[in-house]
């Protein structure tokens, strides 16, 4: 909507009105009274007044504004304020008329005219057409408006529009980098989790089978020494029984030997089996055995002042990657120790119902306040007290446990400490894009 499409329809409709009514000068004025300035809209002038600047008088304004009232003056010579000026005396002015452009109990403008014909003074016939055209072109004015802001508020919309899906984009591309971000962190750490457990391995494996396998010779060379001496004959009993005790005591120690190399070696596997060496990264596993093997692993974490409790049901297995399962368990586990503050419980459970199985892990800490819960799975998010401190900790959990087509939220309140509710589906999780999830090695 150009404003120059207005002022051509205002001097159209100026130019019919000239015609109708002889006048030399007509034009639309508009006043802004706190600026105090005065706007010709639109004008159309004829004989001696067309060389003249335009002028009107500020009290013939002010009266129709405020009054809202038709003004006419037949004999400009015969008022006392306008006979006064010289502009009025220079242009020879006879005869003015100012109607107020009224719509919907608003003034859009005033209607004038004036003339310096003798002849041509306005009447009241004049001044009858006169506001009767002004009604009219007020309606004019008025649509006119009404289309323009309109236009206006549907540009202002489209834009608004614009703006919104650019941001919702700019949002979407944020959101998009912060899990990549995210799974980047994700599987860097689980290949260097891996790579740290394939080195502690290979470490400790070959001085393990060397101590086993020392342990077991003098187990065998104890055992013969020992039916040699209980079958052998002699004088000096009490020699011959000294060395059959401490045949028997080596015996001991060798079978105690075992025993702990026995635990160290069922527990590399379960450290191997944690982080999912030499096995498929997806496949169906006993959840309940992970859950378990994260919390064996991180009682020495926890410190003498805080204690966890483990309470699984049977569980069926279930189609999943246990190693990022663990990883998930082992960062919300570390971050119910943080809550804890050296002192307090750690409860883990899980349970079938339905179709779903249900892990809980829960603390007796500082709990969380209200205004942080919706903020705890944003990358980044910390505080520099209670329990958020793991940075991408959380929002690796909640982006394992979504890869699972399960859900994770928290129960919590400052003072009350916090329960950790994750679901899994029995059913397992769905087709897995392996390229984005397999770990480097």
């Amino acid at each position: 909507i150009d404003p120059d499409q207005l002022e051509d329809v205002l001097k159209r409709s100026l130019k019919l009105l000239h015609d109708a009514l002889t006048a030399e000068r007509l034009a639309v004025l508009s006043w802004e009274a706190e600026s105090d300035h005065v706007q010709v809209m639109a004008q159309y002038a004829t004989g001696p007044l067309a060389k003249h600047e335009f002028w009107v008088s500020r009290s013939v304004l002010d009266d129709v504004y405020e009054r809202r009232m038709a003004m006419m003056v037949s004999h400009v010579e015969a008022n006392a304020e306008l006979s006064k000026r010289d502009s009025v005396t220079s242009s020879g002015l006879k005869s003015l008329m100012a109607v107020p452009l009224i719509a919907d109990d608003e003034v859009l403008g005033v209607l004038y005219a004036d003339t310096t014909m003798e002849t041509q003074r306005f009447g009241d016939e004049h001044l009858q057409a006169f506001v009767t055209f002004a009604d009219t072109l007020a309606a004019k004015i008025a649509n006119f408006r009404l289309i323009r802001d309109r236009h206006e508020k549907s540009v202002i919309a489209a834009e608004l529009r614009v703006a919104n899906e650019k941001r919702a984009e700019i949002e979407a591309a944020h959101h998009a980098l912060q899990e990549a971000q995210v799974q980047l962190v994700q599987s860097e750490k689980l290949a260097s989790l891996g790579r740290l457990i394939a080195g502690i391995l290979h470490e400790l494996n070959n001085p393990l089978s060397v101590v086993k396998s020392n342990a077991d010779m003098l187990a065998r060379a104890s055992e013969k020494s020992l039916e040699s001496l209980e079958h052998a004959g002699g004088t000096d009993a009490a020699a011959l029984q000294s060395a059959v005790d401490k045949l028997r005591e080596c015996r001991g120690l060798s079978d105690a030997v075992k025993a702990g190399l026995d635990r160290v070696s069922s527990l590399l596997r379960s450290l191997k089996d944690f982080a999912g060496l030499d096995t498929p990264l997806w496949q169906e596993s006993d959840i309940g055995v992970g859950l378990c093997d994260t919390v064996a692993f991180l009682r020495g974490e926890l410190g003498e002042g805080i204690s966890i409790d483990v309470s699984c049901e049977e569980l069926p297995p279930v189609y999943c990657s246990l190693p990022l399962l663990n990883q998930a368990f082992m960062a919300l586990i570390l971050n119910a120790k943080e809550s804890l503050d050296g002192t307090g419980s750690i409860s883990v459970s899980t349970a079938v119902h339905d179709d779903q199985i249900e892990i809980r892990i829960r603390d007796t800490g500082i709990g969380i306040s209200p205004e942080h819960i919706p903020h705890l799975f944003d990358p980044g998010f910390t505080t520099k007290k209670g329990r958020v401190k793991l940075g991408l900790g959380l929002a690796m959990c909640r982006k394992i446990v979504e890869q699972h087509n399960g859900s994770i939220c928290f129960d919590s309140a400052p003072g009350k400490g916090t329960t950790v509710i994750m679901r899994l589906p029995l059913a397992g999780a769905p087709e897995i894009d392996m390229e984005s999830t397999r770990r480097i090695r």
